[in-house]
């Protein structure tokens, strides 16, 4: 969904750069100027700063608390700059959440302060370019919190 969203915009000019990573292949994936590799977020299959942007929506809401330091340190790893997070928020370590009828397959949490933590766990350093919400009642997708990081050398 977010490949095709990113294509969507206005400006887009059919970057063949862009990359989606999933555990699992949509079954509505249309064709577009994308790649898609398959792959569990906690081991992308790419080179250290393989991309200028790594984005996620509504992602790290469904990865089990304990594997998302993992997913943090691979977002790190192939990013060269700037990191985006767009995820359902609450204060502090995630927290689970009924989820279609389902139970342990969504968290909310603070994802931001947890990419953060884990970039200064591995000596890393982020600087926080802005953040703010997504508000559903004003016709946008979800109620989300977002965050954009710069790698800073």
């Amino acid at each position: 969904w977010n490949l095709q969203y990113i294509s969507s915009f206005d400006d887009y000019q059919g970057d063949d750069n862009i990359v989606g990573v999933d555990v699992r292949k949509p079954d509505n994936l249309c064709a577009g100027p994308w790649k898609f590799i398959q792959a569990p977020a906690h081991e992308i299959p790419l080179a250290d700063s393989s991309f200028d942007l790594v984005f996620t929506m509504g992602t790290l809401i469904h990865i089990p608390p304990e594997a998302l330091d993992q997913v943090y340190r691979e977002f790190l790893r192939v990013s060269s700059k700037y990191i985006l997070l767009a995820e359902y928020f609450a204060p502090g370590a995630p927290q689970p959440r009924s989820w279609r009828g389902y139970e342990g397959a969504l968290w909310v949490g603070d994802f931001g302060g947890g990419l953060l933590n884990q970039a200064a766990i591995s000596g890393i350093r982020l600087k926080v370019i802005d953040y703010g919400h997504i508000f559903k009642s004003l016709g946008h997708y979800d109620d989300l919190a977002w965050w954009v990081f710069e790698k800073v050398e």
